[in-house]
């Protein structure tokens, strides 16, 4: 009887075993000029860091499908290529070295060598692939085809996406091919900002401006109760894009709050709109900037329909002005400018 339980006790340990070791990554890293005390890695929204001795650094976690990851050396620094963390112990070396950008020190990563990792040969592969046939008559057909090749083999991977959005930004391959291989990717594992690029492009988003009719949609409020912007018929309603991050936007939540309260109880209402991704510091700034006025969040940030739609693809504060009727009057309006018109 105790042998019995010895023996399952034994292969529940290598059962496990092997689900542990299936299941996570090992980076063993050199580093060689100029090295700092820390190394930083950022995969997805895990940031880990590596005391680095002997010219040597480790990472270890578990992900569930290959992923990009970048390195990083504080302050700031800047990466040559972003490279892609699989389930697996693979070898990486880089260099390091300062170089001045604009007045900048940046510390800038140069990636070397990678060993033992099958996206960095996929990568490699790829890249062979355009240096020999880039220039032939057939490139594009033959890009297709070597493109289908890669996505089929691995649907997963958060490369297949990466190098389909690129290609997909040069606008080499006409949209009805792209999307015949947009539709084989894992769309679940693929980065979201690459899947952005692509539907962008393949699923362009009517905008609306000034003098059209407002585009409703709702979103979530602090308590988590969707506000539609239907509800604001009647009154002015100012739409304003923020996020907790953007300085101009928080100097510009002081200046509408005075224009706010000299107006909220006759012909004024303002949605803020959030593009932060970490509630708890959408919460913060909503109380330490006494924001009285409505607000919701969109996680999705620029990649967010709603945003394309409005045409805030890049930079915010981004605010719109709404009659009562709900049509676009004005936009990027300032808070003086808004006191001066609800004034007249």
């Amino acid at each position: 009887m105790k042998n019995l339980i010895l023996i399952l006790l034994t292969l529940l340990c290598l059962v496990g075993c092997k689900k542990d070791i299936n299941q996570s990554f090992v980076i063993n890293g050199k580093i060689v000029g100029d090295i700092p005390k820390y190394i930083y890695l950022m995969y997805g929204n895990i940031k880990d860091s590596s005391l680095i001795k002997n010219n040597e650094f480790k990472f270890y976690g578990e992900i569930k499908y290959p992923t990009r990851a970048e390195l990083v050396i504080h302050p700031i620094s800047s990466i040559n290529k972003s490279f892609y963390i699989e389930n697996s112990s693979f070898d990486i070396e880089i260099t390091s070295e300062k170089r001045k950008y604009k007045d900048v020190e940046l510390n800038f990563i140069n990636i070397d060598t990678i060993f033992n990792n099958n996206t960095a040969q996929i990568q490699y592969d790829f890249e062979n692939f355009n240096k020999e046939f880039k220039n032939n008559s057939d490139w594009k057909s033959k890009l297709s085809k070597k493109l289908n090749e890669i996505i089929l083999k691995n649907p997963e991977n958060q490369y297949s996406g990466d190098i389909l959005s690129e290609i997909t930004k040069q606008s080499i391959l006409p949209n009805d091919e792209i999307e015949t291989l947009f539709k084989k990717l894992d769309l679940e594992k693929q980065s979201k900002n690459s899947i952005w690029r692509i539907k962008k492009i393949l699923y362009p988003i009517e905008k609306i401006g000034i003098g059209q009719n407002i585009s409703d949609f709702e979103l979530p409020n602090n308590k988590g109760t969707l506000i539609n912007t239907n509800k604001f018929r009647g009154k002015y309603l100012l739409i304003d894009f923020w996020a907790s991050w953007c300085i101009p936007c928080r100097k510009q939540n002081i200046e509408l709050l005075k224009v706010y309260k000299n107006h909220k109880n006759n012909d004024l209402e303002i949605l803020g709109i959030s593009i932060d991704n970490n509630k708890a510091a959408w919460l913060k700034a909503i109380e330490k900037d006494s924001i009285i006025w409505q607000n919701v969040i969109e996680t999705n940030g620029f990649e967010s329909d709603i945003l394309q739609k409005y045409n805030v693809v890049s930079a915010i504060p981004h605010n719109y002005l709404i009659d009562p009727n709900g049509r676009i009057i004005m936009e990027n309006i300032s808070a003086t400018e808004l006191g001066e018109l609800l004034n007249e």
